[in-house]
């Protein structure tokens, strides 16, 4: 995530992405999905839900390998998912 005014991968990452949005939104339409969870011992745990319950990786035949039940944000900047993931990675370390 980076440190102080450092930007770090996942920053950089997801600006270049919402950078290359914005320079072919006239050829496409694209609407950006954020999900974000934990694999601890073999259990997958949804960050982005308040519920602490584990979910399961299923074979969807129109998406393929996916996780039944995760939340997914849609969101439009990076300034947005970073809030986001600071906002839950605090939350999760007060719980834990």
């Amino acid at each position: 995530m980076g440190q102080g005014d450092l930007t770090g991968v996942m920053g950089m990452t997801l600006n270049e992405l919402f950078e290359e949005i914005t320079r072919t939104k006239s050829n496409r339409d694209v609407t950006v999905r954020v999900s974000y969870l934990e694999v601890y011992n073999e259990n997958i745990r949804d960050l982005l839900s308040s519920e602490d319950t584990n979910l399961d990786l299923r074979e969807d035949p129109v998406k393929g390998n996916c996780v039944a039940g995760i939340t997914e944000i849609i969101t439009t900047s990076m300034p947005e998912v970073m809030g986001m993931l600071k906002y839950n990675f605090n939350r999760v370390l007060r719980i834990s």
